[in-house]
C-alpha cells in the first residue's frame, strides 16, 4: 500500500513469522501433523488481530475484509468436512492416482458448494464470463 506503513507492515511480518515460529516449535512435539495443526491454529487464532492492525488507519475496514471472505470461508470449511468424511473410504493403494481424483473432484465439489451458498451463482457465472473473455475474446 501506497499510504506510508511499510514499517509498520515490517514490524507485523515479523510478529507473524515469530508467532509461526513458535508454533512450529509447539507442534514438532507431535510430528508433521501436529507441526500443521499447530500453523492452522495460530493462524486462525491471530488473524483478526493482524486484520485489525494492518487495516487500521486504512480505507479497508475489518468488516469489508470479512464481507469479502465469507462465501469462501464457508465453502471451504464445507469442503474440508466432505473431504474428511470421505477419507476413510478410499483405498490407499497408488497416492498418484489418488490425487488426481481429489484434484477433479475437488473442482467439481469446490463449484457446487459455491453456488449452494447464498449470492455463490451469480459470483461463479461472473467468474466465468472473466475467464471467457480472457480467452475467448472476438477480435
Amino acid at each position: 500500500m501506497t499510504l506510508g506503513y511499510t514499517r509498520k507492515y515490517l514490524y507485523l511480518g515479523i510478529l507473524s513469522a515469530t508467532t509461526i515460529c513458535a508454533s512450529f516449535s509447539i507442534g514438532v512435539m507431535w510430528g508433521p501433523t501436529g507441526v500443521a495443526y499447530a500453523y492452522a491454529v495460530s493462524t486462525y487464532v491471530f488473524l483478526i488481530p493482524y486484520m485489525a492492525i494492518a487495516l487500521h488507519k486504512t480505507p479497508v475496514s475489518l468488516s469489508d475484509f470479512f464481507k469479502s471472505i465469507i462465501r469462501p470461508a464457508i465453502v471451504s470449511v464445507s469442503y474440508g468436512l466432505v473431504f474428511i468424511s470421505f477419507k476413510n473410504y478410499i483405498v490407499n493403494t497408488n497416492s498418484f492416482f489418488i490425487l488426481i481424483i481429489y484434484f477433479i473432484m475437488s473442482w467439481i465439489l469446490y463449484l457446487i458448494i459455491f453456488m449452494l451458498v447464498p449470492g455463490g451463482k451469480k459470483e461463479v457465472f461472473e467468474y466465468l464470463s472473466y475467464f471467457k473473455y480472457c480467452f475467448f475474446k472476438k477480435q
